[in-house]
């Protein structure tokens, strides 16, 4: 799917492949792998068109896709993951999916975990207009897990 997917600049080969990861589910799970059906509507690198700065990394109808591997963002990479939801407060979406790789997922779990109760708070006062979905990749099932779903799967693979 890599020649239907637009590179941003500087991107890292392991973005790049993160968001081919989530272009795929999408053809798979919303076109029954039809690519000819899903070529027009997913769209990568997308200008929203009510918010002239903000870019979506994957975006399909009203939803967005943002692929974050927080590589390089230092102590603070939590912030990373929340600044990449906050940005799309007035632009229309319906729904925001944070995309992360399994390990940076686990890593940073307790911070992820922190958000997600920060950004229900706000979505409770009105603060955030759109739901928020943190997942992750599951790669031999060719599908993304929502973080809670990940978290029972790691309680069940432990000892």
């Amino acid at each position: 799917y890599s020649a239907f997917i637009n590179r941003s600049e500087n991107e890292s080969a392991e973005h790049f492949k993160l968001k081919a990861f989530v272009y795929h589910y999408l053809v798979k799970s919303r076109f029954n792998g039809k690519l000819e059906d899903a070529v027009d509507r997913i769209q990568t690198e997308h200008q929203l068109q009510f918010c002239s700065d903000v870019r979506a990394d994957v975006k399909i109808d009203n939803e967005v896709y943002e692929v974050e591997t927080l590589f390089g963002e230092g102590a603070y990479s939590f912030k990373k993951v929340q600044e990449s939801i906050m940005k799309y407060r007035g632009c229309g979406v319906s729904k925001v999916h944070v995309v992360l790789e399994p390990l940076t997922a686990v890593m940073h779990l307790g911070e992820l975990w922190n958000i997600m109760e920060y950004i229900n708070t706000m979505r409770k006062r009105g603060s955030i207009p759109f739901e928020v979905s943190i997942e992750t990749i599951d790669v031999d099932n060719e599908e993304l897990i929502p973080l809670n779903d990940f978290i029972k799967r790691l309680g069940e693979a432990l000892p």
